[in-house]
């Protein structure tokens, strides 16, 4: 799961200021304003990505939208704690530019949107820092204040906005934009969206496996009232109950527990598509999936122990575990101690290219394959002997690392 997102991360943004033309769709207002589209409705999801790519103060013109409905949709944002920018939701023809946007002479630019947008907060970052550099298509512009009131006079006379802007720029490369005009255009918008977060997956088996299963997955939950959290929980229950099958030691239960521990590792991706899709990242999220991703491993490595002694006798077990607890914890403390977080303190080097490969769950499937061998006892012995190879390795690169920077 990932952060929350901050702006000390990123080069300072050309501006803090955005004005959206909202007006109504084909299909009526509802597309835009309350039907949720993977989890959270348009116009919300495109102020809430304003937020995140730095934008202070997001002001909202409409064309046609009565008083009440745009108090009650200004009311509405400003309570959310997933809005970050500060919300203005007016009538066009009553816009007018604050008296600070024309210090500096006016210099100050300014990031236009269509109202039926559907982007994400890396695609607006993206368009920012390359400093609009984006085709007309994508439903973004930057311009300065002097142009702001030509534009908000072709919004109120009912022209085409976005096509006054200059039509010879390139696209925002690796970004998505979509927009919500009818129903056929939510679907597609929703399916486009969801697909498109299989680019924040990293390790191989998500990018080419569990994201085929964990996107339709995720796009059911995002229609719940559950929160990425709950989803975690659910996981830990999902792995302690593969570990009770593998505790009962038989053929049929390895192999169950197998299928339910490949199943989390689908799962797990789907907290981190819901925490993003409904804009609920936080620390203590990414903190709690760590943690019961640990806690898994416990359940399953213990599960797996009790079975094999159940099947060849408690010495048979106890070594390979005792192997395996010894370098278990050793991989922990020098992944998470050194730096402070996972990986941190080898940053920068090829050992954090391997703990990422090899601290990952990827490991999940190869114990599938023990348990549809009928030989889990032999992957116990394995885990044993790697884990404290991996964990002599980590100690080696620490000690190395350590002492060139104390030369």
């Amino acid at each position: 799961m990932n952060k929350t997102f901050s702006l000390s991360t990123v080069e300072k943004i050309p501006t803090e200021d955005a004005v959206v033309f909202l007006e109504k769709p084909e299909g009526g207002w509802r597309w835009v304003l309350d039907k949720e589209l993977a989890g959270v409705p348009p116009i919300q999801r495109l102020v809430f990505s304003m937020g995140r790519a730095g934008i202070k103060c997001v002001n909202l013109l409409c064309r046609g939208l009565d008083p009440v409905a745009r108090g009650m949709l200004e009311a509405r944002l400003g309570q959310d704690p997933r809005c970050r920018a500060e919300v203005r939701v007016v009538e066009a023809t009553a816009f007018r530019p604050p008296e600070a946007w024309q210090a500096n002479g006016g210099g100050r630019r300014v990031l236009l949107a269509r109202g039926d947008l559907v982007t994400t907060p890396a695609t607006v970052r993206q368009f920012l820092q390359e400093r609009g550099r984006a085709a007309t298509g994508s439903g973004l512009c930057l311009i300065g204040v002097h142009e702001l009131i030509h534009y908000v006079g072709r919004f109120i006379s009912g022209e085409p906005v976005f096509d006054a802007a200059p039509p010879d720029v390139p696209d925002v490369s690796g970004g998505y934009t979509d927009f919500v005009e009818s129903a056929p255009s939510f679907r597609q918008a929703e399916r486009r969206l969801l697909d498109h977060y299989r680019h924040h997956y990293t390790q191989l088996f998500d990018v080419y496996f569990n994201s085929h299963f964990s996107i339709p997955i995720s796009s059911f939950l995002v229609r719940l009232p559950v929160t990425p959290n709950q989803v975690t929980l659910m996981g830990l229950a999902i792995g302690a109950l593969a570990g009770w099958f593998f505790s009962r030691g038989d053929y049929t239960s390895g192999v169950l527990g197998g299928l339910l521990l490949a199943f989390t590792a689908i799962w797990d991706c789907c907290d981190g598509d819901v925490a993003r899709l409904k804009f609920m990242e936080s620390d203590f999220g990414e903190t709690l999936d760590t943690a019961c991703d640990n806690i898994i491993n416990v359940f399953l490595f213990g599960g797996i122990a009790w079975g094999v002694a159940r099947n060849f006798g408690l010495g048979h077990a106890l070594t390979p575990f005792l192997f395996l607890a010894i370098g278990g914890f050793s991989i922990f403390a020098l992944i998470y101690f050194p730096g402070g977080g996972k990986g941190d303190f080898f940053k920068g080097t090829r050992v954090y290219d391997v703990i990422l490969l090899l601290a990952s769950r990827n490991f999940i499937y190869v114990i599938l394959v023990f348990a549809l061998a009928g030989h889990l006892e032999w992957f116990l012995w394995l885990a044993g002997f790697g884990s404290l190879a991996f964990a002599l390795f980590l100690w080696v690169a620490w000690s190395r690392i350590r002492c060139q920077a104390e030369a």
